[in-house]
């Protein structure tokens, strides 16, 4: 792919403490030309980061500890901003424990579906 000036680059907001995760999605995100914003560990912090910035998307993990995620994504519904909501894997249960619940999607699979909604 060509190489896409900085200012007409769609820009994907990411909110997930998962490194393998991240990984897998900054290689997506970059090989299909989007900027990427973040990765943000906590929701707070991507709260914070809207104040000043607009993304054209947005990937959330909702199981992230500081249980910020439904504010944010209401704020970013507010702003007019698709995002998906992502989780899956190692699940905690409350007792230290993990269920195991289904994969995370892959980061292509993601991306096809955000860049639906960025549409």
């Amino acid at each position: 792919m060509a190489n896409t000036p900085h200012a007409e680059q769609k820009c994907v907001m990411v909110v997930d403490q998962s490194a393998p995760a991240i990984a897998g999605l900054f290689e997506a995100l970059e090989q299909a030309e989007y900027r990427v914003a973040g990765p943000f560990s906590e929701c707070s912090d991507a709260s914070d980061w809207l104040i000043a910035e607009r993304p054209d998307g947005a990937l959330l993990n909702m199981l992230l500890t500081d249980d910020g995620c439904f504010d944010l994504a209401k704020q970013l519904r507010q702003l007019g901003v698709p995002y998906l909501f992502h989780s899956g894997g190692e699940q905690p249960n409350g007792d230290g424990a993990a269920n195991h619940g289904p994969a995370k999607p892959t980061a292509k699979a993601l991306l096809s579906t955000l860049s639906n909604l960025m549409r």
